[in-house]
């Protein structure tokens, strides 16, 4: 009896043993004989993306990729922790330090066609969020995905000759983690050292000095792509020359509609120095800004630095009257204020960039619309 006993158990232990396997592969993320496993790989968001906000403070954080295997619905949601840097003064009152503030599920898209994933989050303007993507056959979820640092603030392009690229030095690195870039070649965010991907040179640029004051004065995240080209006047950036136009397009094409509160302007010494007349650099403008906003689909505001000191100069104003080139106060003279905020960007004097933004000599970005 004692013998039967044992057998009994020990068959019973081995019945519940597999039992218990088959359990644990049915719920688990493989999928057992009979059922199409599921992948979820994502292209967007990305770690360390920025998308501008809106009128309304509010961004429309992108959601792509590609699912297999059979799903019914893809949602997102999102969330900051209170006990981060990327938390808000608004936050902070409202659900105090140590707490994570988490969005509910939101539905990006059902019964993906060829298992295309296409479609947005909303969330507030700030950031940094971690975004959590999850792929449901019925009620059962069967693939996840979370991406780290994504945000809604500023988005800037920025263009013009060397002092709008990297060809300061030492090379910045932002003191703010809110601070980013994007990396054409390799189609990748990152935070937003020196040198900058999409601009010409292999040094610093004044970049990092301004998104670190404009993320502390807002309070959200802010993301410059820069495209420079060094030496180059403004009949090279001509649309007509096929020589530096191209980059704007493509920019343009990158951030989408509505997807960069402006761009940034510094260009002019070269143009100074050739002497090029008011009216010459005027028509050039215009002609640049003109095409920009029909490659766009919409009006992107131009701000324009006060580009204001050459050293090989003999045109430049003396040394106890400084002031911008007579082609930068023509334009300025018929711009309006289009942006809630300025900020003093400090410039390369010398060969040595100044994050300081106080230096003798440097250039202020006005953010103004030029008609």
């Amino acid at each position: 009896m004692e013998r039967r006993g044992y057998a009994v158990g020990a068959v019973s232990r081995v019945v519940l043993g597999l039992c218990g396997v088959l359990l644990v592969s049915r719920s688990g993320w493989s999928a057992s004989a009979g059922d199409q496993a599921v992948t979820l790989t994502l292209s967007a968001p990305q770690p360390y993306q920025v998308i501008q906000r809106d009128e309304h403070g509010q961004g429309q954080i992108p959601v792509k990729g590609i699912c297999t295997g059979h799903v019914t619905r893809v949602e997102a949601r999102y969330e900051i922790l209170a006990n981060t840097a990327a938390q808000s003064g608004l936050w902070r009152r409202w659900f105090g330090r140590g707490r994570s503030v988490r969005s509910a599920w939101s539905c990006v898209c059902t019964n993906p066609i060829n298992g295309v994933v296409a479609g947005t989050l909303s969330v507030p303007a700030g950031g940094w969020y971690r975004v959590t993507v999850r792929a449901l056959d019925g009620k059962k979820e069967v693939a996840r995905r979370v991406v780290e640092k994504v945000g809604a603030g500023e988005v800037f392009i920025t263009a013009g000759q060397s002092n709008a690229g990297n060809y300061g030095w030492p090379r910045q690195t932002p003191v703010e983690d809110r601070v980013a870039t994007h990396c054409a070649w390799c189609e990748a965010w990152r935070h937003g050292y020196d040198p900058q991907p999409w601009g010409g040179g292999t040094g610093g640029s004044p970049w990092p000095a301004m998104e670190d004051a404009l993320v502390r004065a807002l309070d959200v995240p802010v993301a410059v792509i820069s495209l420079s080209a060094g030496g180059t006047s403004v009949s090279n950036w001509l649309p007509s020359s096929k020589q530096c136009y191209g980059s704007l397009p493509r920019a343009l094409n990158f951030v989408g509609p509505h997807g960069a509160r402006a761009i940034l302007w510094h260009q002019g010494e070269s143009d100074a120095y050739l002497g090029t007349s008011a009216d010459e650099y005027a028509q050039g403008m215009g002609e640049i800004i003109a095409q920009s906003r029909k490659d766009a689909g919409w009006d992107i505001p131009w701000g324009i630095a006060l580009a204001s000191f050459l050293p090989e100069n003999p045109n430049n104003p003396p040394p106890e009257r400084p002031g911008p080139p007579r082609e930068w106060s023509h334009r300025s003279r018929r711009s309006e204020e289009v942006l809630p905020y300025s900020v003093s960007v400090p410039r390369t004097v010398d060969g040595r960039s100044d994050r300081s933004g106080v230096a003798e000599r440097h250039d202020s970005f006005q953010c103004q619309r030029v008609p």
